[in-house]
C-alpha cells in the first residue's frame, strides 16, 4: 500500500439518508451540508459491493465484540 501524503476529512451529519440497492448489494449514504448565504449542497457516498460488506462486517464486529447498539428503538426513517 502506498504511503498517504493527504488525508480529506468529510464530516457527516444527521440526517443522514441511508439506502440499500438489493439488485447492486451496495449502500449508499446522502448527507445534506448547508452553505453561508443559503442554499444547501447534497453529499453522496455510493460504496461499491466490497466497501458495503466491509462496513456490514465492521458494524456486526461492533455489535458483537463491543455490544454496540443503536440508542434508537425503532427502525430510522431515512434508511431505504
Amino acid at each position: 500500500m502506498e504511503e498517504v501524503k493527504q488525508t480529506i476529512r468529510l464530516p457527516v451529519d444527521s440526517p443522514l439518508n441511508v439506502r440499500y440497492d438489493e439488485d447492486s448489494k451496495t449502500i449508499s449514504l446522502t448527507c445534506y451540508q448547508f452553505v453561508a448565504g443559503g442554499g444547501g449542497l447534497a453529499m453522496e457516498i455510493q460504496l461499491s459491493q466490497q466497501a458495503t460488506q466491509q462496513i456490514l462486517r465492521a458494524v456486526e464486529h461492533l455489535q458483537s465484540k463491543f455490544g454496540v447498539r443503536s440508542e434508537a428503538a425503532d427502525m430510522p426513517p431515512n434508511l431505504q
